[in-house]
């Protein structure tokens, strides 16, 4: 999955790699912010999730379109 941000800039991260939802509940807490309750009633809400991605192939592209890659 690819996602842009309108009005960004062409500088672009893509993280490819082996994700799972995390059942750490105090790591939730941890990462909540107010502005979430526009779409979450809070970190106790099942839609509310952290993904714990382990990162196989990480590519940066900087503006003037020169690529970086890392892999695992």
């Amino acid at each position: 999955m690819l996602g842009y941000e309108k009005g960004g800039t062409n500088q672009v991260v893509e993280i490819e790699g082996v994700s799972a939802v995390s059942t750490d509940d105090e790591l939730k807490k941890r990462v909540w912010k107010e502005e979430f309750k526009e779409w979450f009633s809070g970190p106790e809400d099942p839609d509310y999730v952290i993904l714990d991605i382990k990162p196989q192939t990480i590519e940066y592209t900087d503006q003037d379109g020169n690529k970086k890659t890392w892999t695992a």
